[in-house]
């Protein structure tokens, strides 16, 4: 019996090697390939595999086995450490101290279209009292649920009385400036969705910037991530702020070719893991909870702002977790 045991942990060893081998070599071709990148996304769970596959071969395994297991194993922490440990410890990195000068608050949460607690969500979003509310798939606060959020946050860019209430921008002071990316483009048929809002400030004018990309490997995910990186680029990016459910993990090429063509904004989240939250409605049949795997909701900030905290909120009855991030200006130097 002991040996039928022993066996059998030998070979659940070896295929969790083999198969973070083979996600880690697969996720190689990344760079050329959105769709081997897919593997990429989920680099931590292969990574743990195969930190688990070595700890089960190196005292149960023996002779080929061994070797076998031992190699796999290996080459997927190498490859999936190099993904994932600089995100692992730029969170670990230490945060500047709260400042006296000015200070933003901002929220970002995809609320599901089809968010089964709005009324709980919104008590949420009500009790963090931020200066600027980022809202995806919107539709699931529609304008019932969402009379309380709109009388906090009066001045909503994407609020509309017909049509797409998706991608909204929400702010207790009044935008001096503001704009939507869903206009009419003839070139894609897939446009960028989302928008921007510019405030006044004790520092200046900064921008707050929501949106709302496709799946990376989706035949428009690459010319959306363009169209948006151009517009942060022509912006004022010192005091840019930049959020979005991007569907793009930090350990991803494709996320890290989109942190380089943003210019000057550097992303303040760093693996704060946020889908899925809850039950996701294309996969109606799984259990309603989940520990959350890709971190797919990012958050930007230009220079002109040092991160004070990233947190990530409860669950809120949509397949997304909120971020919540505190920004403090960088002060000027004389």
């Amino acid at each position: 019996m002991f040996e039928v045991l022993r066996f059998l942990v030998v070979l659940g060893a070896a295929l969790l090697a083999s198969g973070g081998a083979t996600a880690a070599l697969v996720g190689l071709g990344g760079g050329f390939s959105d769709k081997l990148d897919i593997a990429n996304q989920f680099a931590p769970l292969w990574l743990a595999t195969s930190v688990l596959a070595l700890a089960l071969g190196l005292p149960f395994a023996s002779g080929g086995w061994r070797v076998v297991t031992v190699a796999a194993a290996v080459v997927a922490i190498l490859i999936g450490g190099f993904r994932v440990a600089p995100e692992v410890v730029a969170r670990f990195e230490p945060k500047p101290p709260p400042s006296a000068s000015e200070r933003l608050k901002v929220v970002h949460f995809n609320v599901y279209m089809l968010n089964s607690e709005p009324r709980q969500a919104i008590a949420w979003l009500l009790a963090q009292d931020a200066d600027v509310v980022v809202l995806v798939e919107a539709e699931g606060f529609y304008r019932g649920f969402a009379k309380d959020l709109l009388s906090r946050y009066p001045y909503c860019n994407g609020c509309v009385e017909r049509g797409n209430w998706s991608n909204l921008i929400l702010s207790k002071r009044p935008p001096v400036d503001h704009g939507r990316f869903e206009r009419p483009d003839p070139d894609t048929e897939f446009p960028l969705l989302g928008g921007w809002s510019r405030f006044a400030g004790p520092g200046g004018d900064f921008t707050v910037v929501g949106a709302h990309l496709t799946w990376p490997w989706r035949r428009f995910g690459p010319p959306q991530r363009e169209a948006l990186a151009e517009f942060v680029r022509e912006g004022q990016t010192d005091r840019m702020v930049l959020t979005g459910d991007f569907n793009m993990t930090p350990w991803s090429t494709a996320l890290r070719r989109f942190d380089r063509s943003v210019g000057a904004l550097t992303r303040r989240t760093h693996g704060q893991a946020s889908w899925p939250a809850n039950r996701y409605y294309r996969l109606p049949g799984l259990p309603l909870r989940f520990f959350p795997l890709l971190a797919i909701d990012q958050v930007y900030a230009g220079p002109g702002w040092r991160t004070v905290s990233v947190k990530r909120g409860p669950r809120l009855g949509s397949d997304h977790y909120p971020i919540v991030v505190e920004l403090a200006a960088t002060p000027k130097r004389p």
